[in-house]
């Protein structure tokens, strides 16, 4: 039988690992060896999954950090236009609500999470109050962005305590534990069915052909390494 190449996918090995849990499932070989390893395959299945999800709300809550820091830049962009409108009374009004604006500044975007949700929930704050509310009132865009930095904002929250919540379970990166997945599959799996399949092969031969057969299939999806010309 063909071993499985150790340069598949993540997400590739994760989907094996399921589909040959549901095919181990769907046989009901009575064999306490092939369960103890069709136990270990399952464990770190899930073990796999978990962690390519926990890496997705990684990425998630980048993207969230992005769009709050994108509000921020709007509400500066959009305050020092009015700042200089032609209307005295609008250009009061933005550059009171400039000067708040000024107290954190656009530096914000380039603080760590956790100061950047401090210093936005502090400038919220300052922006309810009953003469910043008036002045963005007055602005037209302006009440808008701001409640568009809340629900960035709101959104980010949402989007870290999900993280948090997935790095409790996940102490071990989806590549590293692919790798240990790879060499149960080519340690024990398929050693073991290259030699069940022969001594048993009523019992085990179809089985194994199907396993082969999805190995295969993989293996070919994965692209070759070039080798290098000859010196």
């Amino acid at each position: 039988m063909n071993k499985l190449r150790n340069s598949i996918r993540v997400t590739a090995a994760d989907g094996l690992s399921d589909y040959f849990v549901r095919l181990y499932k769907d046989f009901e070989i009575e064999d306490k060896f092939l369960a103890e390893i069709f136990g270990e395959i399952e464990r770190l299945s899930a073990k796999i999954t978990t962690a390519i999800m926990q890496d997705r709300v990684k990425s998630s809550l980048a993207e969230k950090d992005r769009a709050r820091n994108e509000e921020i830049r709007k509400l500066n962009a959009l305050l020092k236009g009015y700042a200089v409108f032609p209307s005295a009374e609008k250009r009061e009004c933005a550059k009171r609500l400039l000067a708040v604006f000024k107290k954190y500044g656009l530096k914000i975007t380039s603080e760590n999470y956790s100061s950047k949700s401090s210093l936005i929930e502090s400038i919220l704050e300052d922006f309810s109050r009953e003469q910043e509310k008036s002045d963005a009132a007055s602005l037209d865009g302006v009440a808008e962005l701001i409640q568009s930095l809340r629900n960035a904002e709101n959104d980010f929250y949402k989007a870290n305590d999900e993280f948090v919540r997935g790095r409790a379970l996940k102490n071990e990166s989806a590549y590293s534990i692919k790798g240990r997945l790879v060499r149960t599959i080519n340690e024990k799996l398929v050693p073991y069915l290259s030699a069940m399949s022969i001594a048993d092969n009523s019992a085990y031969g179809n089985f194994a052909q199907n396993v082969e057969r999805q190995i295969k299939k993989l293996n070919s999806a994965v692209p070759k390494t070039k080798k290098s010309p000859p010196q």
